[in-house]
């Protein structure tokens, strides 16, 4: 099944922000999951239609859009063991699911 990836412009630009190490790994995931589909990589739910890629520990928060597209909202270094609510509030905000 293959999907479509959109990120918002905050997650782009969180994205860009990354060393250059951490970007190739969120990439590789997003491309796995395009081709492959949510069981491709290390993802999880976090809210009602609201997920996370795991890539190490960068968070990319998404969220589906007609079965066929994900959207990311959120891409985050990650430094504690839960995923913080700051950062489920944000992606929402940015994914406008709020």
């Amino acid at each position: 099944m293959e999907f479509e990836v959109e990120l918002t412009d905050q997650a782009e630009e969180q994205l860009l922000n990354l060393d250059k190490a951490s970007q190739k790994k969120v990439i590789k995931d997003i491309e796995k999951f395009k081709a492959l589909g949510k069981n491709a990589v290390d993802s999880r739910d976090l809210d009602k239609n609201l997920y996370e890629i795991r890539s190490n520990n960068i968070r990319s928060i998404y969220t589906y859009k007609n079965n066929r597209m994900i959207i990311i909202g959120l891409i985050f270094m990650k430094k504690s063991q839960k995923t913080p609510k700051r950062y489920i509030i944000q992606a929402k905000k940015n994914l406008e699911l709020i």
